[in-house]
């Protein structure tokens, strides 16, 4: 296979992460962008809303819209810190991590079946080869934010 074919491939996979979360929210009747600052608060763990907005790209009114519908609907609350509400932790409620559960447990089981299959050496290198992809992803997604790479 060329690296060529190898990329395109990446693309198509997450063209299907971008499927994925889009009928995710269909079925849950979220937004993605809601979907998505879910998955990043149940692998991240509670964050400020600065913090999400800076992980997800999304301008301080883009968070906090994001977070409004979240709230409205029962998926994530704020905890206060030190009770200052403009500290205030984005914690996921159990409605908010059911959503997560019921997509990424089941893909992550399939997942785990598939990769059985290889060797300790080779998943190590696909661990290395995502890990790679992730900081070029990374790196260009910086460059865009900072107003290069056009």
């Amino acid at each position: 296979m060329s690296s060529v074919a190898l990329v395109a491939m990446i693309g198509q996979t997450l063209d299907d992460l971008l499927l994925l979360e889009r009928v995710t929210a269909r079925s849950y009747g979220l937004n993605p962008a809601d979907v998505h600052c879910l998955g990043l608060l149940h692998r991240s763990g509670p964050a400020q809303p600065g913090q999400l907005a800076v992980m997800l790209g999304y301008s301080s009114g883009g968070i906090t819209t994001v977070l409004y519908r979240l709230e409205s609907k029962g998926y994530v609350v704020r905890e206060p810190y030190g009770g200052d509400m403009r500290k205030a932790w984005v914690v996921p409620t159990p409605k908010g991590e059911q959503v997560q559960h019921a997509v990424w447990r089941t893909l992550a089981k399939q997942m785990e079946r598939e990769l059985a299959d290889y060797s300790d050496d080779n998943l190590i290198m696909i661990a290395q080869a995502i890990a790679r992809f992730r900081t070029v992803i990374q790196n260009q997604a910086e460059r865009l934010r900072d107003g290069q790479g056009r």
